[in-house]
């Protein structure tokens, strides 16, 4: 709103002059301060802007572009010489609230930078804090590998166990036919001719067949 005003502040004064608008009525407009404060806080303001703006916009994942972007504002809100008194309070204001924001996940947020191709040099950050954290991505990338072979190797190791597969694998389902009758399915007598095989039950017909031909 305000970098708005700025703009076309030559435009809002000529109307605000205007005979028709006054009607014989004074018009308080802003001070010569006022306009010079406002200039102050859309210059404080504008890195903050585009810096939401492209949050907000992002269609990527934003985590490893949160430790640079905090650096980046952090480093805007250093006091200059030429600030005046408001400027000043606001900038400490604001670095005040920055510096207390992701303390307990910064470890993570300067990996997430690294292991991004546009931040992976760490430019933001100063040597010694650098070479930690190369230091450290270096030493979890080992870990990581040393678990995955063992792991792989347990695997090839532990042998197949069938028992504990048939506990696993899910009972089958019965039935209302097997329900029901499920002893009488259980207990066929041998003498039984669903007992016999099918070459036996051949068999015997053929017999029976050869003798009522013979009758």
């Amino acid at each position: 709103m305000l970098e708005r005003f700025l703009e076309q502040q030559t435009a809002i004064l000529a109307t605000l002059m205007s005979k028709d608008l006054r009607r014989g009525t004074e018009v308080h407009t802003l001070t010569e301060t006022d306009i010079s404060n406002a200039e102050d806080i859309v210059k404080v303001m504008a890195p903050i802007k585009i810096a939401t703006t492209m949050m907000c916009e992002e269609e990527q994942p934003t985590m490893s572009v949160i430790a640079p972007l905090q650096a980046k504002l952090l480093k805007h809100l250093e006091p200059c010489e030429d600030d005046t008194d408001m400027t000043r309070e606001m900038k400490s204001a604001m670095t005040t609230d920055f510096s207390s924001r992701y303390t307990n996940s910064r470890d993570i947020l300067l990996k997430a930078s690294a292991l991004d191709p546009r931040f992976k040099g760490l430019p933001f950050l100063e040597n010694e804090e650098r070479e930690f954290v190369f230091t450290k991505l270096t030493v979890d990338a080992k870990n990581s590998i040393q678990v995955e072979r063992q792991q792989e190797d347990a695997v090839e190791e532990k042998p197949p166990d069938t028992a504990e597969e048939d506990e696993m694998r899910p009972a089958k389902k019965l039935k209302a036919m097997d329900l029901l009758f499920d002893n009488i399915f259980q207990q066929v007598p041998e003498t039984c001719p669903l007992s016999r095989s099918a070459s036996v039950v051949s068999r015997d017909e053929l017999f029976i067949n050869m003798l009522m031909a013979k009758v």
